[in-house]
């Protein structure tokens, strides 16, 4: 009776682990359309892209899968696929979603970017007036950032894995436990000050401003790059592993809206921006 009892608890035991990740909710016709970003106001929202003919949306879902806004991009131009008959591009990337990036608003902007035979990028509102026209220009740059560990995503409701299917659906699961510091490289996700290279305070600032910076491992130097919304440089820091914190003084840099990066063998670790204003 006793090992009747000892391997019951084992199998209920077992049946518990086993049943640590769950599925948590179904995206049908998502496949490799739906990811997560972090917006500075609204907090993580669910992203599911549309770009078929005439159903060329943008739709942010809240983290309990409700509807939360929609952006319509069916009148964002095309470019065409190559090949002896061309036809209409209709697919478009989303890149840089964003409420404080391109402008200061709690808007939504993005960078829109279709390419084939032409192409063409574009920084759009959620109202669908454009920012920035770019025709024939997309952004082909080498990437100097550290890949990011999708499609695993802390959040505030637990950490979610999401999984593309061939039946044209996506699958968002439950995990048991969270992504560590360690491994957790996706900084547009988790905003935890130890777990990001770059943190500045007060932002926006009057009369001085304190950057907390810190080095990866294994690097003992380093630079904190200040720059205009143009690219312009404006102030450059050299920094190496005696402290952790630089402080900019107001009256170094005029007013204004500037990106600050750290730098480590000529790669960016991390950037943020900046708001400085006049006394």
């Amino acid at each position: 009776m006793k090992k009747i009892t000892i391997y019951f608890m084992l199998f209920i035991y077992a049946q518990t682990i086993n049943a640590q990740i769950t599925l948590d909710y179904v995206y049908p016709n998502a496949s490799t359309k739906l990811y997560m970003v972090n917006l500075e106001v609204s907090g993580i929202k669910y992203v599911l892209k549309s770009d078929v003919a005439g159903n060329r949306f943008i739709n942010f879902y809240n983290l309990n899968h409700s509807l939360w806004k929609t952006i319509n991009c069916n009148s964002f131009p095309m470019s065409s696929t190559i090949g002896p008959t061309p036809t209409p591009q209709y697919a478009f990337d989303a890149l840089y979603i964003s409420e404080k990036l391109f402008n200061c608003d709690n808007n939504i902007e993005f960078m829109y970017v279709s390419t084939g035979i032409g192409w063409f990028t574009a920084v759009y509102d959620e109202f669908g007036t454009a920012l920035l026209l770019a025709d024939s220009s997309a952004p082909f740059c080498k990437l100097n950032i550290p890949n990011q560990f999708k499609p695993i995503y802390n959040t505030p409701n637990g950490t979610k894995l999401i999984l593309s299917h061939k039946n044209g659906s996506a699958k968002v699961y439950n995990l048991p436990c969270s992504l560590t510091t360690g491994l957790n490289l996706d900084k547009t996700i988790n905003n935890d000050i130890n777990e990001s290279n770059l943190v500045v305070y007060p932002n926006p600032s009057f009369y001085h401003t304190t950057i907390k910076f810190s080095l990866p491992n294994g690097v003992n130097y380093g630079n904190i790059i200040l720059k205009d919304l143009l690219g312009k440089e404006i102030k450059r820091y050299k920094i190496d592993n005696t402290f952790s914190e630089l402080l900019i003084e107001q009256d170094q840099i005029p007013a204004g809206i500037y990106i600050y990066s750290l730098e480590t063998n000529n790669s960016v670790i991390d950037s943020k921006k900046i708001i400085l204003k006049s006394n």
